[in-house]
């Protein structure tokens, strides 16, 4: 019996030892915490869970970025794969939500070119590459800067999206919302392109279907 409880004491104490808070709050604040198999997270908590921003190292080398609710991913974040793969978007309740643009996916797909306006009347070339709704590139060659459009939301009228620069992005500011809609209702060649900085407008766009 001695030895049996012997044992229980010792694996406990191991786990304990491998399975711990590292640094910080781990209860209420920020904090450290490192698994027995290799997993480590390290962000925000409450209550004892994970609640706020915080980055999960997960043993077999992907990693999540974003935001936690009760221990569970719940807005926007960043899963990176071992392999390199990305996908950026929306959790709720741990769950991806992977959104679909359908309003306007009849006449979207296509390479799409046209002119920006800024204030002070700078104008700039835009190319837009609409391949499929995961694959939607965007160059601004007088910049030059390039990178990728994310769908994000939609309504009757409207398609919006996030913007994220790949290339160049000290010629470009990082971090735009995109508003698009047709120019013209009854016209699928021609649509206007909105960019935001938050709530303001920085700049709009006419681009050609080509």
């Amino acid at each position: 019996m001695k030895s049996f409880s012997f044992l229980f004491l010792f694996l406990v104490f191991s786990f304990s030892i491998q399975a711990q808070c590292t640094s910080g709050d781990c209860k209420n604040g920020f904090g450290v915490y490192k698994w027995s198999d290799g997993d480590k997270y390290e962000g925000d908590w409450k209550d004892g869970k994970f609640n706020g921003n915080g980055k999960y190292y997960y043993s077999n080398g992907s990693t999540f970025t974003g935001v936690y609710k009760h221990g569970k991913k719940h807005g926007e974040g960043v899963f990176i794969k071992k392999n390199g793969d990305e996908y950026e978007g929306l959790w709720e309740h741990g769950k991806r939500v992977v959104k679909t643009n359908t309003i306007y996916k009849d006449w979207l797909p296509g390479k799409w070119e046209g002119k920006g306006y800024q204030d002070g009347g700078k104008t700039w070339k835009v190319v837009l590459n609409y391949i499929n709704k995961d694959e939607i590139k965007i160059s601004y060659p007088d910049f030059p800067c390039s990178g990728f459009w994310y769908f994000d939301k939609e309504n009757d009228h409207q398609i919006f999206f996030k913007e994220k620069i790949t290339k160049g992005q000290s010629n470009c500011r990082p971090g735009t919302r995109i508003i698009i809609e047709k120019a013209y209702k009854d016209q699928d060649g021609i649509m206007g392109v909105y960019f935001f900085q938050g709530s303001k407008q920085m700049a709009s766009a006419n681009i050609v279907k080509q």
